[in-house]
């Protein structure tokens, strides 16, 4: 059994903002282990060898990856760590980004923009989509701003330009 990748992520972005609410608000910790569990959970998603969340639970042959989906993920990945301060979400968060969605880009501006998703089988997956295009963009800012240089092969000042490349190609197409 197994369900969506999209809702859980969202419901994973939610708890880091309730934990970080109550840690740094009220200073106790309150959803600190229903984060934990669900980025436990999040694993049966995880595909390690393309560093990315599968639409649906992996399974061999699954190539059902949306780069709008791994981009949100970082973002909730990286509010995970922000609540926590648990590297482990800002380390998944960077191999994300470095693995899958930097490689989603299409630099040529013609079209230019993040493709949407992976599975050749669905139609319109190889599109160059805004949502895409706008969620790693903000992803890469929210790496940029919270993952320390250096680290990874990290380059702060790279996921910024990269991230105005992106806003850029929005703009422009």
């Amino acid at each position: 059994l197994g369900y969506v990748f999209w809702p859980s992520i969202v419901a994973l972005h939610a708890l880091a903002a309730g934990e970080w609410h109550w840690r740094f608000v009220r200073d106790v910790s309150m959803d600190r282990a229903q984060i934990e569990a669900v980025f436990a959970g999040l694993e049966r998603y995880f595909d390690p060898p393309r560093h990315a969340y599968n639409a649906w639970v992996t399974f061999p042959g699954n190539d059902d990856k949306y780069y709008d989906d791994n981009a949100l993920a970082i973002v909730a990945l990286v509010d995970c760590y922000v609540a926590t301060l648990d590297m482990v979400y800002l380390d998944r968060a960077w191999e994300i980004m470095s693995g899958f969605v930097y490689g989603g880009w299409d630099p040529s501006g013609d079209p230019g923009g993040v493709r949407w998703g992976t599975d050749p089988s669905k139609p319109g997956t190889s599109h160059k989509t805004v949502s895409a295009t706008a969620f790693a963009a903000l992803a890469a800012f929210r790496l940029a701003e919270h993952h320390p240089t250096g680290r990874n092969g990290f380059d702060r000042a790279f996921n910024i330009e990269w991230g105005y490349s992106a806003l850029d190609w929005i703009w422009t197409k």
